[in-house]
């Protein structure tokens, strides 16, 4: 059972330390495994044939497919197209296929030159942790074939693999690097998921800077993993952009609709992926021009049932005998020189991990990398507690780190944060561009 907090003081927020309570978020589970009647780990891969896809996004396929809101029952393909063109989804349990699906009614992108329509369908009442494979037809010819997507698997008795990037589509050569270490890691295992922690798009967000910096520069990955991401302050427009609008983060990207943001559901979510509770939440402060828009982190209220905070607790609650793994894009801990933790991360986000015995929290958007192990209620601990990492180094220019007491690990390096997660233990290292190891880490939960 774990222990939960009352929310800390707002003056031991400001100080980001004092004697809190414990929110030992690594509390012994019990060890045996589930039931064999919880169904399979993963599957096998299947043979779907050789993987074929145009050389590049010019002609009928704008944007190669990517996998999209994966559950143990269903995965949602998105995939782009000229305006005019008609485009069916084939999948099957094998390399015959079998079964189409035509798009949902396309988002149309005009501000893509040319104009781009964004297709999207959803495979329902399939089986946990099983590949199936897939191909995409555009205008009656198969444009992309040989493809394979696999369900998340039911229960947490197996291992997951996880890449996670934040602060990373910028263009640049960092960022191509590391794309290139994941490519081989690709080669070489399975990957299970792909999660971000902000920023995905600069530098306003636009729909131009989502095409050419993320969706081309992973579009050999993201058609084989699933993908959640969270926004960043990047991802809602800049002060370049004279404006904060998150619309082409949530046009393009197909996340489970939780929230109650009435024009943007998908800026805060949760999923089951095996052994891992991932709650992806949205930190941007941007006050909107009424009480239904806006941010959601500035339409928190004294009502027990209507905001973001409200509806993460009753999530949290929920969870199981799973890990509980939070992300957003600021971080409550980190030692960049010139970025203090914004106000409302530590007002109201960290209190809120804390109390619920959140395991690992996950942030951007520092470009550099820093571990805060064992940590309760802001106070440093010598075994238990939470682990909050920064991980904002995936393609943007590193910053200067400077110091911090509670940090057990920090380079100013661009990186990618790789986990592997299982029922009792989460292995996690930090990964440079040159394929270097600069941290390694290992968090347990399972009684002995």
């Amino acid at each position: 059972m774990r222990r939960s907090c009352p929310v800390l003081s707002s003056l031991l927020l400001l100080a980001v330390s004092g004697a809190g309570c414990s929110t030992d978020g690594t509390d012994p589970v019990d060890s045996d495994p589930p039931s064999e009647d919880d169904g399979p780990a993963f599957g096998p891969d299947l043979d779907c044939g050789p993987e074929v896809l145009p050389a590049n996004t010019g002609g009928l396929l704008r944007r190669f497919p990517y996998l999209q809101d994966a559950t143990r029952d269903g995965m949602t393909i998105a995939w782009g197209t000229p305006e005019t063109s008609g485009a069916v989804l084939h999948w099957g349990p094998d390399v015959d296929l079998g079964r189409t699906i035509r798009s949902s009614e396309p988002i149309v992108i005009t501000d893509l030159n040319p104009t781009m329509a964004l297709h999207h369908a959803r495979v329902t009442g399939l089986e946990p942790g099983t590949a199936y494979c897939y191909a995409i037809e555009v205008d009656g010819e198969i444009r992309a074939s040989g493809l394979q997507f696999r369900t998340a698997p039911r229960h947490p008795d197996t291992t997951v693999k996880v890449v996670v990037m934040g602060d990373y589509g910028n263009g640049s050569d960092a960022q191509a690097e590391l794309r290139d270490v994941v490519l081989k890691m690709a080669s070489e295992q399975r990957i299970d998921l792909w999660l971000t922690t902000g920023d995905n798009a600069y530098g306003d967000g636009r729909h131009d800077e989502f095409q050419r910096k993320v969706f081309e520069v992973y579009q050999r990955l993201w058609h084989r993993i699933p993908v959640f991401t969270t926004p960043g302050n990047h991802d809602w427009g800049s002060v370049a952009a004279d404006k904060d609008d998150i619309t082409p983060y949530v046009q393009n990207f197909f996340l489970p609709e939780h929230g109650n943001v009435q024009d943007h559901p998908e800026s805060y979510y949760s999923l089951d992926f095996g052994p891992i509770h991932w709650t992806g939440l949205d930190s941007h402060f941007e006050i909107g021009d009424s009480t239904t828009t806006g941010s959601p982190i500035t339409r928190l209220t004294e009502a027990p049932d209507d905001d973001m905070i409200d509806w993460a607790t009753a999530d949290v609650a929920e969870v199981g005998d799973r890990w509980r793994i939070a992300g957003w894009h600021h971080p409550a801990y980190s030692g960049q020189l010139d970025r203090a933790p914004e106000l409302h991360v530590v007002l109201e986000l960290l209190p809120w991990a804390e109390a619920t015995g959140v395991d690992l929290i996950l942030n951007g958007p520092n470009h550099l990398y820093e571990r805060f192990s064992h940590l309760e209620g802001g106070v440093k601990k010598t075994e238990g507690g939470q682990t909050w990492i920064v991980t904002g180094g995936g393609g943007a220019g590193p910053y200067e780190i400077g110091p911090h007491d509670h940090r057990d690990a920090g380079e100013s390096v661009n990186h990618f944060l790789w986990l592997e997660v299982s029922r009792c233990t989460i292995e996690g290292k930090a990964i440079a561009g040159d394929e270097r190891v600069i941290d390694t880490f290992t968090m347990t939960r399972c009684a002995e």
